[in-house]
């Protein structure tokens, strides 16, 4: 029987008429009303469209690139040379008393020789003694902005030479040298023995050791072990190194 008038609703009606009342309301509604309710929508379908894109990761296997080099900053005094900003010819290691924060070079080199360095050290000379005080270079990290395990930048008493990242201030004051160390940086520092002061250029690089033979025999020259001679007159050293 159809209801009429102001009384009670059966159940189904009630439900009947909130359903159209809600969907008047919504026609009805303001403009944001409207919106939110298509963003609401919307959300959901854009999301799974934007998964569905591929991801270019091609990046992950492209060559390394050398350094490019990067001008000095102008709001200080340029003071260190490095990797990025180009050896400065005449300048020798700041570990040897120069201000040269640059990688072992073949353009490093020479300027040690012309500075009193035995003629026989080479690239690999300087990278070994490197090595030897606990100092890492690019060839064995790069791209860190001395925040590795070796940092802070050697010039400011950590032992990692990578040159830092320009834009940054560790690159403004490992240039500059001009810094003051923070006190998570000072226990790094300390961690690793503390600053390496800069000392004179070393003599002339000591011997290959001399290795005993099965027979205990010490080895001829030229067996397996003692390794190449260094060409004083190539100071990229061994032959079959490329030269950076």
């Amino acid at each position: 029987m159809r209801h009429v008038g102001n009384g009670p609703r059966t159940g189904r009606a009630r439900s009947s008429h909130l359903r159209d009342g809600a969907r008047r309301s919504i026609d009805r509604g303001s403009p944001g009303t409207r919106g939110a309710f298509t963003a609401l929508v919307a959300l959901p379908l854009a999301l799974v469209a934007g998964c569905a894109a591929p991801i270019d990761d091609s990046w992950r296997s492209a060559p390394r690139l050398p350094y490019r080099t990067t001008p000095p900053p102008e709001s200080a005094p340029f003071v260190h040379c490095n990797d990025r900003t180009g050896h400065r010819a005449g300048e020798i290691p700041w570990l040897f008393g120069g201000s040269c924060l640059c990688n072992p070079s073949v353009e490093v080199i020479r300027d040690l020789r012309a500075h009193g360095a035995s003629p026989t050290w080479t690239v690999d000379t300087l990278s070994a003694y490197y090595r030897s005080q606990g100092i890492a270079t690019v060839d064995e990290h790069r791209d860190c902005n001395n925040l590795c395990a070796y940092g802070p930048h050697l010039r400011k008493g950590g032992r990692c030479l990578v040159p830092p990242t320009p834009g940054t201030l560790n690159w403004e004051e490992v240039v500059t040298g001009e810094y003051a160390l923070p006190p998570w940086d000072v226990e790094r520092v300390v961690a690793l023995g503390g600053p390496l002061q800069p000392r004179g250029i070393p003599g002339a690089p000591l011997p290959p050791p001399v290795e005993e033979s099965a027979e205990g025999v010490p080895a001829e020259p030229g067996d397996a072990g003692t390794g190449p001679t260094p060409d004083p007159d190539d100071p990229a050293g061994a032959p079959d190194r490329p030269r950076r």
